[in-house]
């Protein structure tokens, strides 16, 4: 979504939830970079330099300065290595963080999902637009809202993140039939556990192969040149 407010994406988010009975928010400036860099240490997803930047991106080079001065369709450029689509430029993007600047313990050391301040009139944005320059659509740059240049209606878009509950897979107890036919085998106690697991192993393999559609998905997504058609 492009051309929106913060307040309204928030408000997005709620309707959504209410819709699908599911939490829907926006993410945390932490969960943004993690999400961007796709596992990568590197300055933009794809490496340290911005020479393939516009293979991955809309930035001031190949949109404001072409003439297109406007937010492109989700997914004309290149993935990240999560399959998630312009992470770099395009339009900046909402988290749900309020500025403010980083602790110095963060600079001098590695801190697992940092929160925003509790208070504060401006928000984070990350991933820049398509009027930034290389350099500031960056895994790690940060922007804020409310900025002079900055105007929501202009750059500001978002993308939710959808809160998954855990779920285990539910395994079939053996039926009574099953149960009385193992005991007239008269199986040793190794043999009948060696029979119970194999039961319990099948009971699995069926819910994998239910799901084996988003098991394919998922690796082909990762190791696409491993996984045939």
């Amino acid at each position: 979504a492009t051309y929106v407010s913060h307040k309204k994406a928030t408000e997005f988010c709620k309707r959504l939830s209410d819709k699908e009975d599911k939490v829907y928010r926006l993410p945390t400036e932490a969960e943004w970079e993690y999400a961007c860099r796709g596992g990568t240490l590197t300055a933009f997803h794809f490496g340290n330099k911005p020479f393939k930047l516009g293979d991955y991106g809309w930035y001031f080079n190949n949109a404001y300065k072409a003439k297109e001065q406007y937010p492109h369709p989700w997914g004309l450029k290149k993935p990240n290595h999560w399959m998630l689509y312009d992470m770099h430029g395009n339009v900046c993007e909402w988290c749900s963080d309020k500025y403010d600047l980083y602790p110095t313990t963060l600079i001098k050391k590695v801190t697992a999902d940092p929160k925003g301040p509790e208070k504060g009139r401006l928000h984070v944005w990350r991933g820049g637009g398509f009027s930034s320059n290389a350099q500031d659509v960056r895994s790690a740059t940060r922007h804020i809202s409310g900025g002079s240049h900055f105007r929501p209606e202009y750059l500001a878009g978002f993308r939710v993140v959808c809160e998954m509950k855990e779920q285990k897979p539910k395994i079939t107890p053996l039926c009574h039939e099953y149960k009385s036919s193992l005991q007239s085998r008269n199986l040793t106690s190794e043999e009948l556990s060696q029979e119970i697991n194999c039961s319990i192993c099948q009971e699995v393999i069926k819910i994998l192969k239910s799901r084996r559609h988003l098991i394919l998905y998922y690796l082909t997504s990762l190791y696409p040149h491993l996984i045939s058609s």
